[in-house]
């Protein structure tokens, strides 16, 4: 959850305009990747939720599909409004 909250921190940073530098996209690199996999070992351990590797996965995988597909609607609406 710390992870989360540092991750949600420098994305609100980033996307206000205060993190326009390489320092800043560096940052929100590392904390994405380490809250990443922080999550998702505790998804896929068998201790704490019961999924599997392979459910949560895919599970993984279908949130990852669905935030580019709604992140490409939004781009291309942004382009054609220009």
């Amino acid at each position: 959850m710390v992870l989360a909250a540092i991750f949600a921190i420098v994305l609100l940073i980033f996307a206000h305009g205060g993190g326009r530098s390489k320092s800043w996209y560096w940052a929100s690199i590392v904390t994405a990747r380490t809250a990443g996999t922080t999550l998702g070992d505790l998804v896929a351990n068998q201790h704490v939720l019961h999924l599997g590797l392979p459910l949560s996965t895919a599970c993984t995988c279908s949130l990852l599909a669905g935030t580019v597909l709604l992140r490409r609607d939004k781009s291309s609406v942004a382009v054609r409004e220009v």
